[in-house]
């Protein structure tokens, strides 16, 4: 028994003793003493027991606060960073697979094909200083399929280093003739025609 139980104990015999003596003249006051003694201890405990409660209730709130954060807030915010830093140092491949695994958190899916389109540039602006036209007619059709690509390849179509002779116009005539026929095999036999 806790310290608590065993006074309890004990006050409830004194308190039938008390009243079981009625000749004496304060023994119900004393009985009535050691009932409000009991009552006190009770309600001690009880207020033991509900703090007991709160404290681990609250101790679980906070506990899943803190996982749902770290789950939903904290995790995905440092992954988005992770992403970004690729994105801006250059690292396409992995920027872009960051920013799948983050689904939809923020602007994810968007920063996603953002990624696409500049990796594409790079490869079309590449292949075009390398004299690669096959390379840069592919990577040219990629890029038109990409959220943002057309804009890209008339910018490089338009204000492209010297070198990129033949094709800057194969590239142009591509944005013009394929604007107004999607079809994947057009952008194709237009590549291949003017070069």
């Amino acid at each position: 028994l806790s310290k608590d139980d065993a006074s309890k104990k004990e006050l409830k015999k004194a308190s039938k003793l008390f009243t079981s003596i009625k000749d004496e003249k304060d023994s119900a006051e004393k009985a009535k003493g050691c009932d409000e003694r009991i009552q006190s201890i009770s309600s001690a405990q009880s207020r033991k027991i509900r703090r007991g409660i709160i404290t681990a209730t609250t101790s679980v709130v906070a506990l899943g606060l803190i996982i749902v954060l770290g789950t939903f807030v904290i995790v995905p915010n440092v992954k988005y960073a992770i992403a970004t830093s690729y994105a801006n140092s250059g690292q396409y491949e992995d920027a872009i697979a960051a920013f799948e695994e983050l689904g939809n958190f923020k602007d994810s899916p968007k920063r996603a094909i953002q990624c696409e389109v500049d990796a594409c540039e790079i490869q079309v602006r590449n292949a075009l200083e390398s004299d690669n036209y096959d390379e840069a007619c592919k990577s040219a059709q990629t890029l038109t399929g990409l959220d943002g690509g057309w804009d890209r390849l008339e910018t490089i179509a338009e204000g492209g280093a010297q070198n990129f002779g033949l094709l800057r116009k194969s590239i142009h005539l591509v944005c013009v003739r394929t604007r107004h026929r999607v079809s994947h095999g057009c952008k194709v036999s237009i590549c291949n025609e003017t070069l």
